[in-house]
């Protein structure tokens, strides 16, 4: 058992007298008998503390020496460990260097022997060479020998083909002699022949001259007819212009009129001159149109007329001079014969009166043409569709970025638009009236990139920058689906045909199928190594069984939408491929592509039908007319352009955005077409 020190035992005794003194002053009420052990009982503490530090301090100490002792052996093997790791270090250089240096003697060893093939190659190469030189000058000589040996006697054929060929000409010329008397006779023919169509060519040309002048003085009476038209139904709309400015100036002086209503007043002037305008530029067009057709067609005509002189000069020479009697002095020896002469003579005279025949019908039609055309203002085309002017008659500016897309609803009475400011809008087709803001993506950099309509008109998808599809309710207002499932930007979305399921294509590389009666991605085996670039539209069949996208890879490509199996790949395209479209029959797709090309191709066979240009931009997007006779397109060159599909021509070009168009659609009756640009406005066009 440790003994106690004696400060313990000590403060132990000092603490128990501490407690009688305490004891002893209470009784006797003296202090002193508690203070004096009390006293020392603090001080024995303080010194038993004091102690008990110090030897706190040398365990700790011996702890420390202890601790040291036991680091020391391991630090020792640390050392050792360090030393044997550095010659193991330089043991194993010293292994590689030797090794590197076996290696290299063996490689010199394998090449030195291929060194000795290469130079024995060459010297050989060298030896063949000249030898084939020599061989090849040798055969040179021989072949030349052997061609002179196969000429020699050709040219003596063809010195006795010359001989029998002076004795023929000299029999041809007997012969010549003996047809002058005939050659005569034909002569006379001919001209017998020519003098009455040149009196009827005559009188053909009083009576074109005088039907052309007929024709123009009435163009020019109902050309000054239709100005003045113009200008009294300009006077009549600007009557009741002038009265009602009358009647609003002293209410701008009395009442204060407000700046916006004389702004719509100024406005409804405009809009009652700018179809009268459209209609003066009109008329001088096809007026400045027909002149200068009119007067290309009359230059042939006098150049056709030259012609045909000329053909009847030659004729009078053969008649007068005698010239084919007596050929000229530089003529070949062997002349050719005169019958010749003479039908080439007789065909460049037919020739000429087919041409003045020729011309003179394309005057008189354009001349039955220009009095079509002054009928009426609206030029019908092959097909029967009219070409109306169109113009623009709202711009809606709610928008504050890009607007990518664009989409008319079924019925035709709304339509929607998706922008890079990240809002989904609605509005009436009729009137431009903003109905609301569907959806708003609050995420930054999350535009809307896509919209379709279901076929019945009730639910409306777009798809955005987020990889989402977002399905809506319309008679709700309400979200019901969101599709997750693809990995980049959703360019491009479509309806099946019943409205069941929906195809969409991503910047991702891939096309996806959902089902929308319970908003499920359904499977389908195509695959993103299918393309080279970025999906950029889809479209679907009429009957719903195929699907046609454009990619950046310059490619349409047809799919079987049961399968997912490709079909066939249209190529044809020099840039990305940026819009597809069916005609309602399904047995054509249209494309716009970045090569500011739109092609169209039949189906059918996967052969291209024809290419439309006339766009000065990529072509961003294309709609076609419900009764496929129209096609419009969009185009980076800030226009919207209209297209007959039967005759491959514009109907009208319409500029008014001052960006590129991103989107085109155009509506059930095909009379009006909304576009979308990155000028951050919408347009509505009408005819």
């Amino acid at each position: 058992m440790t003994q106690r020190h004696w400060l313990d035992i000590t403060e132990y005794v000092c603490i128990g007298g501490s407690l009688l003194g305490t004891a002893i002053a209470a009784a006797t009420q003296q202090v002193v008998y508690a203070a004096t052990p009390l006293t020392f009982t603090l001080g024995v503490n303080v010194l038993n503390r004091q102690r008990l530090y110090q030897l706190n301090r040398q365990h700790q100490d011996s702890a420390i020496a202890q601790v040291y002792q036991n680091l020391e052996p391991i630090h020792e093997q640390f050392s050792q460990l360090d030393i044997q790791t550095q010659e193991r270090i330089d043991h194993l250089k010293d292994i590689n260097a030797q090794q590197y240096k076996a290696t290299i003697n063996k490689i010199h060893q394998l090449i030195e022997p291929l060194n000795q093939q290469l130079i024995q190659l060459d010297t050989r190469s060298q030896e063949q060479l000249e030898q084939f030189n020599t061989a090849n000058q040798q055969q040179h000589t021989e072949i030349i020998a052997h061609i002179y040996q196969l000429i020699h006697p050709l040219h003596l054929h063809l010195s006795q083909l010359d001989e029998k060929t002076q004795q023929r000409d000299r029999q041809t010329q007997a012969q010549l002699d003996q047809l002058h008397a005939l050659q005569h006779l034909q002569a006379e023919g001919i001209l017998a022949y020519i003098n009455p169509l040149i009196d009827t060519l005559n009188q053909e040309l009083i009576r074109l001259d005088s039907q052309t002048q007929q024709q123009f003085a009435e163009f020019s009476a109902a050309n000054q007819q239709q100005h003045d038209g113009i200008i009294t139904q300009v006077q009549e709309h600007l009557e009741p212009l002038k009265t009602q400015l009358d009647t609003l100036t002293p209410q701008v002086t009395s009442q204060g009129l407000q700046l916006g209503q004389l702004k719509d007043a100024i406005a409804k002037w405009y809009d009652y001159l700018e179809p009268l305008n459209q209609q003066v530029s009109h008329l001088e067009t096809n007026s400045q149109q027909v002149n200068s057709q009119r007067h290309q067609q009359i230059e042939q005509l006098k150049e056709t007329i030259v012609q045909l002189q000329t053909t009847i000069y030659k004729l009078q020479d053969i008649k007068d001079k005698n010239q084919l009697l007596s050929p000229p002095k530089n003529a070949p020896e062997t002349p050719e014969p005169s019958s010749l002469s003479l039908a080439m003579l007789r065909h460049e005279l037919d020739a000429g009166l087919q041409g003045v025949g020729k011309n003179i019908h394309q005057i008189g039609n354009s001349l039955q043409d220009l009095w079509t055309g002054l009928t009426t203002l609206e030029t019908r085309t092959e097909s029967g569709l009219i070409t109306q002017k169109w113009h623009c008659v709202q711009t809606l500016t709610a928008h504050s970025g890009k607007v990518n897309t664009v989409a008319i609803s079924p019925q035709g009475e709304v339509f929607a638009s998706g922008s890079d400011d990240q809002t989904l809008r609605l509005w009436q087709l009729k009137t431009g009236q903003e109905m609301g803001i569907l959806a708003k993506n609050f995420a930054w950099f999350n535009g809307v990139k896509s919209i379709a309509f279901s076929p019945d008109g009730k639910l409306l998808a777009f798809g955005n920058d987020d990889y989402t599809i977002k399905v809506w309710a319309l008679e709700t207002g309400k979200e019901i689906y969101t599709l997750m499932g693809h990995s980049s930007s959703v360019k491009s979305i479509v309806f099946s045909r019943d409205g069941q399921r929906l195809i969409s294509g991503s910047d991702d590389r891939t096309i996806k199928l959902w089902n929308l009666e319970i908003g499920k991605e359904i499977p389908l085996s195509i695959q993103p190594s299918d393309w080279l670039g970025r999906v950029n539209a889809v479209a679907i069949s009429p009957n719903g069984q195929i699907i046609a996208s454009g990619s950046d890879d310059k490619t349409i490509k047809v799919w079987d939408l049961t399968t997912g199996q490709l079909i066939m790949t249209l190529s044809g395209h020099k840039a990305a491929v940026k819009s597809v479209v069916f005609s309602p029959d399904g047995k054509m797709i249209a494309s716009g592509s970045s090569d500011q090309r739109i092609k169209l191709w039949y189906l059918g066979t996967g052969k291209e039908m024809s290419t439309l240009s006339g766009n000065f931009g990529s072509v961003n997007s294309l709609a076609m007319s419900r009764d496929g006779k129209v096609l419009v397109s969009g185009s980076s060159d800030e226009t919207v352009q209209l297209w007959q599909l039967s005759t491959g021509k514009i109907i009208d070009i319409l500029k008014g955005h001052n960006g590129a168009v991103y989107s085109v659609a155009i509506s059930p009756d095909r009379k009006t077409v909304v576009s979308g640009s990155s000028d951050k406005t919408i347009r509505i066009w009408q005819c």
